[in-house]
Formats: structure tokens, sequence, C-alpha cells
């Protein structure tokens, strides 16, 4: 390894930090969300019949206090959709971790790629992501306009407004993976992978 300045230690170490509060801090904010939608969850779900609808449910409600915590100890998923998965693989073969220089504070470091073209597969694979997001909001409102136009329930316009919202931040993540990756430091490629 190159021998580096005490500056450059000092803001690539700073940069990892600031990346696992931003984990953490993805973490507290589910944990809120779930403590305070648990008295809902505990009268609508728990009594009601198994269904497909709750299964989901409990499953994504629930693998997330897993996955979250996981994600936040530096253990890379490994499981990615079949059409991400080439260019998740290829982005893989060029990722290199090296021994820390603050072992006390960061367990391993990343190192920054040899070429540029690890930063691009690694746009491409969020690009994907964000493409996919954005599909399955246009087929949900397509869908939903087609069948439930008629329908001015109060219920329909909370799903309206929620799934809304719901599909533009996880596109504002993947928006803003892509331009951590391909403009921030090194540190910062996994900033806001959640």
């Amino acid at each position: 390894m190159a021998t580096l300045s005490p500056a450059a230690i000092f803001a690539s170490a700073t940069r990892q930090v600031i990346t696992k509060y931003v984990n953490v801090a993805n973490f507290v904010i589910l944990v809120v969300d779930y403590l305070g939608t648990l008295p809902s969850e505990i009268s609508l779900m728990w009594s009601s019949k198994w269904s497909a609808a709750k299964v989901l449910f409990f499953l994504t409600r629930y693998l997330a206090l897993i996955d979250v915590p996981t994600g936040i100890y530096c253990i890379p998923p490994k499981a990615v959709h079949v059409a991400e998965f080439v260019v998740f693989f290829k982005f893989l073969g060029g990722l290199e971790y090296g021994a820390s220089l603050l072992p006390t504070v960061i367990g391993c470091m990343p190192l920054p790629p040899k070429s540029k073209d690890a930063n691009t597969l690694l746009s491409i694979l969020f690009g994907l992501i964000l493409a996919n997001e954005l599909s399955v909001m246009l087929m949900t409102l397509i869908i939903g306009l087609m069948k439930y136009n008629d329908m001015r329930s109060p219920l329909v316009m909370i799903f309206y407004r929620d799934g809304f919202f719901y599909f533009l931040i996880l596109s504002a993540i993947s928006a803003g993976n892509i331009t951590a990756d391909l403009v921030g430091p090194p540190e910062y490629r996994f900033l806001i992978v959640l």
C-alpha cells in the first residue's frame, strides 16, 4: 500500500465513520418506524387470518430488522436479482478491501478502484435498480388508475400517496448511490446502500 499522509488517513477515516453513522441512523429510523406502527400491526395484522399478504407483510417487516444491522457490520449482501447479478459480480471482481489504518475505529477499508470501470459498473447496477423501481412504480400507477379510478375512498387515496412517496424515496436513494459512486470519494461508495 502506498504511503499516505496523515491528512489523507484522517479524511478517509472520517468518511468511513460518516458512512457507518448513516447506516446506524437508517437502523434507528427503522426501529422508530417499527415502534410507531406496532400498535396498529398488533390490532390489524396479528389477529387476521393467514394470507399471502400477511406473509409478505411479516417478511418485509421483520427481515429488515435482520438485514440492516447485518449491513452495519460490513457483511455485504451476496444475493441480487438475476438481471443485476452479472454487473454486480463483475463489480465485485474489482472490489478490494485492505487493512485499516485505524483498526480500533474501522475494521476494514475499501481501497480505491484500480480503474474508473469499477465505479461505472456499480453505477450501472444502481441504474438497473433505479429503472426497476421506476418501472414498478409506473406499472402500479397504471394498474391502480385502470382498476380503481372510480373509487375515491380515503383508503385508496392513502395507498396512492404512500406508495408514491415510498417509490420516490427508493428512487432518490438509488440516484444518491449513483451520484456518490461516480463523484464521491471511495469511502462513500456504499454510503446509502440499504
